[in-house]
């Protein structure tokens, strides 16, 4: 689909249909997408000491993450990950940064709101590659800068995935870029879907569909955000007044996952 679509139709043909969808350009309703360049970033100095974790290997099979650094400043992630293996995945827990996040169109919607889980940024110079994995909530994927494939498959395909052969829930064993197929050999009959995105799409990957995502050596500079929410509303219930034309739309008005946290343990303190 070129462009943003309205949050009715997003809501009710494609989040309780369960159904992916690709928005061409979409992402550039945000000013994230034409703002974010790394002079952009070393012009705030609030930005330049903020320490988000940053990953020291681009690939995972598993769940093998790490080893992490906690104490490196944007300033010099910014000076080293063309260079060294470096990627920073992180909730956007940087004020100033929250605030070129607005919200999409298509996120305009009270229901989406309400159950909002965070907003993560995804950088790196390129050659990474995820598990395969599903997320227990909706998402979408807007690209601010670079490329990514994303190989889709739909949970009713999980038991091909071998998920139950795994040792951690919505993680499969299987290394879908090279499958070995005598040990599993039912992935030859999983359909995938090749998703490719680019700076200004977002992609809507619903909960629990399978997804491997992977960005290639050719970017020198590849920007993602993940925005999550929880689907717990019912099924066809779409009326109009749900939907917002004013209001909240920028995520610096939504706590970060810290935040939520933090307010999760005061109503839990304040019950015992």
């Amino acid at each position: 689909i070129e462009g943003c679509m309205d949050a009715t139709t997003f809501l009710k043909e494609y989040v309780h249909k369960h159904k992916p969808v690709l928005m061409k350009g979409c992402g550039f309703e945000m000013p994230a997408t034409t703002k974010w360049t790394d002079e952009y970033f070393m012009s705030f100095p609030d930005v330049r000491s903020w320490t988000p974790i940053v990953e020291t290997q681009k690939t995972i099979s598993r769940n093998d993450r790490g080893p992490h650094i906690f104490n490196m400043t944007f300033e010099e992630f910014l000076g080293r990950y063309k260079d060294d293996p470096y990627y920073v995945i992180n909730s956007v827990n940087n004020e100033r940064l929250r605030r070129d996040v607005t919200f999409i169109s298509s996120m305009r919607c009270t229901r989406t709101l309400r159950q909002l889980d965070d907003l993560h940024l995804w950088f790196s110079s390129g050659g990474t590659e995820s598990s395969q994995h599903f997320d227990t909530h909706d998402n979408l994927l807007a690209m601010v800068d670079g490329n990514k494939q994303v190989l889709l498959t739909d949970p009713i395909h999980s038991l091909g995935l071998y998920m139950d052969y795994h040792d951690k829930f919505g993680l499969s064993p299987v290394n879908v870029r090279k499958v070995d197929l005598s040990v599993y050999p039912m992935v030859k009959d999983i359909p995938i879907t090749e998703v490719n995105i680019t700076k200004g799409d977002v992609l809507f990957i619903p909960t629990h569909w399978w997804h491997q995502i992977n960005s290639f050596k050719t970017d020198t500079r590849n920007i993602a955000l993940s925005m999550g929410w929880h689907s717990l509303f019912p099924v066809g219930d779409t009326g109009e007044q749900g939907f917002l034309k004013e209001g909240l739309k920028q995520f610096e008005e939504i706590p970060t996952s810290d935040g939520l946290f933090a307010m999760e343990l005061i109503k839990w303190s304040e019950a015992i």
